[in-house]
């Protein structure tokens, strides 16, 4: 999927007008597409797989395993972090950790960002904050999708190129 591909297809699935636990659980659902896409690029042995019960946490720390940049990168425990806000949202109707966890959130967001554009973002309110979050995931993602095919798809030539038939 292009950049554009990407973003039309995170707008169409994540509308702005939304409140932001429904944007967080819809975001967080798109994290785990986007998790998914990249579990299929990598060409995995999917009848080891079927036999695991890969929640969402599990699939972070897979994928997170196939990632040739540092498993330390800061986007997984972003990723992490999400989720444990998702996680109470759907199993809470209150939680008194729900304002700490937001402010987590926004918090890892503005680490992870260039500090050219940090003090735009920290004027930004707290729901655009979280929708932005999920851009730049699903960004980094749909990239890390796009090189592990990559990846593959040169394998397989140099495999194919000298005539195996492994």
């Amino acid at each position: 999927m292009d950049n554009d591909d990407l973003k039309q297809w995170v707008k169409n699935n994540l509308p702005s007008d939304s409140d932001i636990e429904l944007i967080v659980l819809k975001g967080h659902l798109l994290i785990e597409e986007c998790l998914n896409s990249i579990i299929d690029a990598a060409k995995l042995n999917n009848s080891c797989l079927g036999n695991l019960d890969l929640n969402f946490y599990k699939k972070v720390i897979l994928v997170n395993s196939l990632c040739w940049k540092s498993p330390e990168d800061k986007i997984w425990n972003f990723i992490l972090q999400i989720n444990k806000l998702r996680n109470d949202l759907a199993h809470n109707l209150d939680s008194k950790k729900r304002e700490r966890l937001i402010l987590d959130v926004i918090h890892m967001h503005i680490d992870i960002l260039d500090s050219d554009l940090i003090e735009e973002t920290k004027a930004m309110s707290i729901k655009r904050q979280i929708e932005l979050s999920f851009y730049l995931i699903i960004g980094y993602l749909n990239a890390m999708k796009v090189d592990i095919k990559d990846q593959y798809d040169a394998f397989y030539l140099l495999v194919k190129g000298n005539n195996y038939n492994g």
